[in-house]
């Protein structure tokens, strides 16, 4: 395991590997920064903008879709505010940001919500042309996200459930069919399932906010190994490196006394991840 040399995250989120330029890249929310991380371990600060940065995706050429609480906008690998361009505006409430995004395997993206409350929270489905639509609503903290089976199954994570659920897409419209609730976290530590990837076997690899950990379950929700870290506040986690064997795992300092609470790390792991899909606009 090896700490990132970088001051401590307010919110340290939403880690994925961009293997264009072969690193990784995460965002510190309510900073407005992304970062990112070569597999050695080298950081620099890849944006700053004045937006909070809730969630960001790649598109298949590579560059980046941000999530800002006031509007999605499209920006090059490598630029600045200067070049954003506005793609969707939502009807976000007063104080609602987004907290998580994923992209299906046709390049339509899911994108969940939380409000200040962390209730009436909302998953919307975005494709390009098209007008926003809302999939779920009434939700408390949408979270990590992650599709297995070719598309077919979503996992959805609602922190304010400490629960993980699946449910069937269909991939000719976006629409989900609730299947179930796959991991339910109620361990006296109050652990809280935050973002989510999967490995190339199809299991789930959930961060747990609370509870100092990445655990590892099977696609039918039994667990199935973690890997524990210096700070409780875990937040978001990713798979990647030179063969898909490297673990980056965020954390937040928000709300505590320090320690290692934000802190990034990096950590090899025997297993690849999954694949990735990119954003069409």
């Amino acid at each position: 395991m090896k700490q990132l040399d970088l001051a401590p995250c307010t919110l340290g989120e939403g880690a994925l590997w961009h293997r264009e330029t072969q690193e990784f890249v995460f965002t510190d929310i309510v900073n407005g920064r992304l970062y990112t991380c070569t597999p050695e371990g080298t950081v620099r600060q890849l944006l700053q903008c004045r937006f909070q940065l809730g969630a960001f995706l790649f598109d298949r050429q590579g560059d980046l879709l941000l999530f800002t609480e006031c509007g999605v906008y499209a920006c090059p690998y490598g630029g600045t505010e200067a070049d954003f361009r506005p793609v969707w505006q939502l009807p976000l409430l007063p104080g609602e940001r987004f907290n998580d995004a994923v992209c299906d395997p046709l390049g339509r993206i899911l994108a969940g919500t939380k409000t200040e409350t962390d209730t009436n929270g909302s998953l919307w489905l975005l494709q390009g042309g098209q007008a926003p639509r809302r999939l779920l609503s009434g939700l408390k903290i949408s979270n990590g996200m992650a599709f297995a089976d070719g598309g077919r199954i979503l996992y959805h994570t609602d922190s304010g459930d400490r629960a993980i659920r699946r449910f069937r897409y269909d991939l000719t419209d976006g629409s989900l069919t609730a299947d179930g609730i796959v991991v339910q976290l109620d361990s006296p530590d109050g652990a809280v399932p935050d973002g989510m990837t999967l490995d190339a076997d199809g299991n789930l690899w959930t961060a747990c906010w609370g509870g100092g950990c990445v655990r590892c379950y099977t696609p039918d929700g039994r667990w199935n190994g973690q890997f524990n870290f210096p700070a409780q506040q875990v937040s978001s986690v990713a798979l990647g490196g030179a063969d898909g064997r490297q673990m980056l795992v965020t954390s937040a300092a928000v709300g505590t006394d320090g320690g290692a609470e934000g802190g990034i790390w990096l950590q090899d792991v025997p297993m690849a991840g999954a694949e990735d899909f990119r954003a069409v606009l």
